[in-house]
């Protein structure tokens, strides 16, 4: 594989995290508390289209273990801080956009 393809495979990975954590994220803000159904389906279809490309993990503690583990199926450390820096910024765009659509949240 040459150097283009590895760039353009991890890009792919990177992308998929982000649009990934985005989605999850920008459910889990618009949703009640009273549909856990719907959390679960979107984490279903999210983790099936991104299981194979990127591993779905969606979650930076999830990538630091990854990134710790020593068999084959480690991650290595500067891909796994690109997951996490990637996922923060997906969450971020998620919580971002949140506010933006519905207004901010009413102090309680």
């Amino acid at each position: 594989m040459t150097t283009c393809e590895m760039i353009k495979f991890a890009a792919a990975k990177l992308m998929y995290e982000l649009i990934g954590t985005f989605i999850i994220t920008l459910t889990y803000i618009n949703s009640n508390t009273n549909t856990p159904v719907l959390i679960f389906f979107v984490m279903w279809i999210t983790n099936s289209f991104c299981l194979r490309v990127s591993g779905a993990h969606f979650n930076p503690a999830i990538s630091f273990a990854f990134s710790l583990r020593k068999d084959t199926g480690g991650l290595p450390r500067k891909l796994a801080i690109a997951f996490i820096l990637a996922q923060i910024a997906g969450a971020t765009c998620a919580c971002l956009l949140g506010l933006w659509i519905f207004g901010g949240v009413s102090p309680a």
